[in-house]
């Protein structure tokens, strides 16, 4: 059966439609069953894959849900701008009676090629005979498998923006791809190629600043800087050992009471001289 309706008329009905695929399509998640995180939500439907996202397997699957209503549907999609074809959906009716039900549209993609994509779902009411109403949602991602188009990043970097109380730092870091050269240049002196895996030694008191480079094996570089300070603990003050007489010191000490005490004796003998005397 085919409606035929005056311009008016087609209006009043495709925004009640919008309206109802609208509000109608926020509980479509559920209804579809499709598993996914972050499905990319439309007007008139939704999309769980691809998703806004980057891939590592060349080849797709396009799934989305939406809510029909009485009338049939033609769905079809475009990627990057080149017409696909149809996309095949099925009504899930568990045999109970509602204005709507949801539906369930998948298709294989081709293998698509490395770098970015993007994926256009049209979905029409084909049977209204005129200014059939259509709704659009696209949806971009990119394909890499080898992992060569993801930015290079350096991550965990083992020393950090503070103040350290040693002179030697171990240097460390993790990356999310593969790398073929690591250089450090420490206070912008001579570049020093390693494995990720070294150590700074010798650093004196004071500021120092710490830039790292890196680059994987399909050209991809990146580099971060780091400034950090150095305070060495100052050394404690000790005490000077009690010293005791030496020799020279003790000989001297000997003289010195033989010396008095001869004097002592000389005064004594005179003294009782003095005292024999008539």
């Amino acid at each position: 059966m085919t409606l035929k309706m005056d311009a008016k008329c087609h209006a009043i009905f495709v925004a009640s439609l919008t309206a109802l695929l609208l509000i109608s399509n926020l509980g479509v998640i559920q209804a579809g069953k499709l598993d996914s995180e972050k499905p990319t939500q439309f007007e008139a439907f939704t999309i769980f894959s691809p998703l806004n996202t980057t891939y590592s397997s060349r080849h797709l699957t396009l799934n989305l849900t939406f809510q029909s209503f009485w009338m049939k549907y033609l769905l079809n999609y475009d990627i990057d701008g080149k017409h696909q074809g149809e996309i095949p959906y099925k009504v899930i009716n568990n045999g109970e009676t509602h204005i709507m039900y949801p539906a369930v549209a998948t298709v294989n993609l081709p293998p698509l090629p490395d770098g970015p994509h993007s994926i256009t779902v049209h979905l029409y009411a084909t049977q209204l005979k005129t200014r059939n109403p259509e709704f659009d949602g696209t949806v971009y991602f990119t394909i890499d498998p080898d992992n060569k188009l993801t930015p290079l990043s350096i991550e965990n970097l083992s020393i950090q923006e503070i103040t350290y109380n040693t002179s030697d730092l171990p240097l460390q870091f993790t990356s999310n791809k593969n790398i073929i050269e690591a250089i450090y240049n420490l206070d912008g002196k001579n570049n020093v190629t390693f494995n990720g895996n070294g150590t700074l030694t010798g650093l004196t008191d004071g500021s120092h600043n710490l830039t790292l480079y890196m680059q994987d094996k399909w050209g991809g570089t990146t580099s971060q800087t780091i400034n950090f300070t150095v305070a060495l603990p100052k050394p404690v003050a000790t005490q000077q050992p009690q010293t005791f007489p030496t020799a020279s010191a003790a000989l001297g000490l000997t003289i010195t009471l033989a010396v008095a005490s001869a004097c002592i004796l000389i005064i004594a003998k005179k003294a009782r001289a003095k005292l024999k005397q008539p």
